[in-house]
């Protein structure tokens, strides 16, 4: 017997389709997950209908899935609730468990039909799904599907742990990740919680580090003669000489009495050269150092030897753009003089020119200005006044400028001291002998013909003033020694500004009451603290003061640095040779010639 139209069509099973969408931290999820569902009859707590259902190895793509279920004869007309936990694919741990559970609408429960045997029986879409995304809300008579979006995107992450080196979980609601640094709470990276592993190669460069946490990379090498004392914090090193003795030299020794008035310089070939006066010849003479301690293969030279007057007093000596010396000094006849060299040890092609005429020229001091030229500082003897000239070329022999800057009732100008500040403009310190104070032009232009200045930096009941010697600091400001004659001590004026105008501080560096001080000159070394060479006239020898700050108010290191049985350390004048330590030419008073002494070390020590 034929089958009937109901037999043949088959009895309605009890599986249905579910399609889901899942995210991570709001991301759509991909990867394989093993999935477990559970059928509940209410959408928290209740009872459970139905066995569990699970689904191993469950592709999820951009967040979707589709799975078949059956639980069996569990829809018998009653609202149902799916409840979902997922675990990482091929995974044995706890299986989380997402919220809140999924409410089944009436398309399953259609199957009540079939189990009931009703007779009037839905009619099923061949197939009745849904466009990717949606889920099936319910059939139609005809068989229709009605979609939907899952707008719970199969549910939220309900914990998350903290890994290493994180305090703040887990958390199940709400809640903030932090680390704990020294005690405190702070949204950063904890201590040691990144390493090799969590930084990319090339990542953290030179910009990325804290210099004052963190030793940038070390670069650089110290000259021949010098050791590594340290690294700054840039990674660059701090070299220093190797500690040696100071070396004293007699470089001039000749029946006649020379070596007052000594200005010494650093040639372009690294070798100091050396102006002062012939007092029994009256003449200038230049001596030129054949290596840097001035020991051997010396060349002496006389620049300026006139018929009928007096060369060679006040010498100054500075090396021009050139790179050839130049001379200021005082002619008895001539006034202001000024010797060009032809050479690097003024033996050929000097050039001499009178510069300003008449009773002018003492107490020179010569810079090169921030134009290449030439600017000198001198005392108008005749009329006691301050004057600067500035030179039209670099040899002074024409175009030059003098100029009268401090012409007060009193008289002024007495060993000046020239220098060219940070602002490329002149600033001279000089003694108001009738005052007996210490005062400072600031130029206003490049021949201070203008716009200058006039500071009394230093005027107590003392008198002071005496020798003065000017440089720029290493701050960009001002430094001066000087000598107070009544307390009978070194002292240094460190300018609050470009024209110590205000904010100058003074300090007595050496001895006050043992008359030391005299014949002072200045440098800053290669540390960026002041150099101070001078004589103790008490007891009758070199002296030298390496400043302990920019201001010369603390640890300074005062050294001995030449005291034989003769009298010793007179018209010194202090210069740093290329190798970073200080050399020094002044008279030996008792045997009437010229030396010089190399210093060993940065403090002459």
């Amino acid at each position: 017997m034929p089958p009937s139209a109901a037999q043949a069509q088959g009895t309605l099973g009890t599986a249905f389709t579910y399609q889901g969408r899942m995210t991570n931290a709001g991301t759509p999820a991909s990867g394989s997950y093993d999935l477990r569902f559970i059928l509940f009859d209410a959408d928290a707590g209740g009872l459970q209908v139905g066995p569990n259902v699970t689904k191993p190895g469950v592709t999820v793509t951009s967040g979707l899935f589709t799975v078949s279920l059956d639980f069996g004869a569990a829809f018998t007309g009653g609202k149902r609730w799916l409840e979902i936990a997922v675990r990482p694919g091929g995974s044995t741990g706890d299986y989380t468990i997402l919220s809140p559970r999924q409410e089944l609408t009436p398309s399953p429960n259609a199957l009540f039909s079939a189990v009931t045997g009703d007779t009037t029986v839905q009619r099923r879409s061949v197939p009745p799904t849904c466009p990717a995304g949606q889920y099936l809300q319910s059939l139609a008579p005809d068989g229709t599907p009605t979609c939907g979006f899952d707008t719970n995107s199969g549910g939220t992450v309900v914990s998350v742990e903290t890994g290493a080196g994180l305090t703040g979980g887990p958390i199940s609601t709400s809640g903030t990740l932090a680390v704990e640094r020294e005690g405190i709470t702070q949204q950063m990276i904890a201590k040691g919680a990144v390493g090799s592993a969590q930084i990319a190669r090339g990542a953290v460069g030179l910009e990325q580090i804290d210099q004052s946490q963190v030793q940038t990379r070390v670069g650089g090498t110290c000259p021949a003669g010098q050791y590594l004392r340290g690294i700054n914090a840039n990674g660059t090193v701090v070299c220093e000489p190797f500690l040696a003795a100071n070396v004293i030299s007699t470089v001039d020794d000749p029946a006649n009495s020379v070596g007052p008035y000594t200005s010494i310089a650093i040639g372009t070939d690294s070798l100091p050269i050396i102006s002062y006066y012939d007092s029994t010849a009256f003449a200038l003479k230049v001596l030129k150092c054949g290596n840097a301690t001035c020991t051997i293969g010396n060349t002496i030279t006389t620049v300026d030897d006139p018929i009928g007057s007096q060369a060679g007093a006040y010498t100054s000596i500075a090396i021009g753009a050139d790179g050839l010396p130049v001379i200021s000094y005082f002619d008895s006849v001539l006034g202001l003089t000024v010797a060009h060299c032809g050479n690097a040890a003024c033996t050929t092609g000097n050039a001499i020119d009178v510069v300003d005429p008449g009773t002018v020229g003492w107490y020179t001091s010569i810079a090169i200005g921030s134009d290449n030229l030439p600017v000198i500082s001198y005392k108008d003897f005749g009329a006691n006044r301050l004057k600067v000239a500035h030179c039209g070329d670099a040899a002074c022999s024409g175009g030059n400028v003098a100029a009268v800057v401090d012409d007060p009732a009193n008289s002024v100008g007495t060993q000046t001291s020239i220098a060219i500040g940070a602002d490329g403009l002149p600033v001279i310190s000089y003694m108001d002998d009738t005052a007996a104070a210490l005062k400072v032009a600031h130029c206003g232009n490049a021949d201070c013909t203008a716009g200058n200045a006039i500071t009394t930096v230093d005027d107590p009941a003392n008198v002071v003033g005496y020798f003065s010697s000017i440089a720029i600091g290493s701050d960009s400001l001002p430094v001066i020694s000087y000598f107070d004659y009544t307390a009978g001590a070194l002292k240094v004026a460190h300018c609050g500004n470009v024209a110590c105008t205000a904010g100058n501080v003074i300090a007595i560096v050496d001895a006050p009451g043992n008359s030391v001080g005299w014949f002072d000159s200045l440098v800053i070394g290669t540390d960026g603290l002041p150099v101070i060479s001078y004589y103790d006239n008490t007891a009758l020898s070199l002296k030298v003061a390496h400043c302990g700050n920019a201001a010369c108010t603390a640890a300074n290191a005062i050294t001995t640095v030449d005291d034989p049985a003769n009298y010793v350390g007179q018209y010194t004048s202090l210069a740093i040779g290329t190798d970073g330590l200080p050399v020094i030419s002044y008279q030996d008073v008792t045997a009437n010639t010229l030396k010089v002494a190399k210093c060993g070390t940065r403090t002459c020590q």
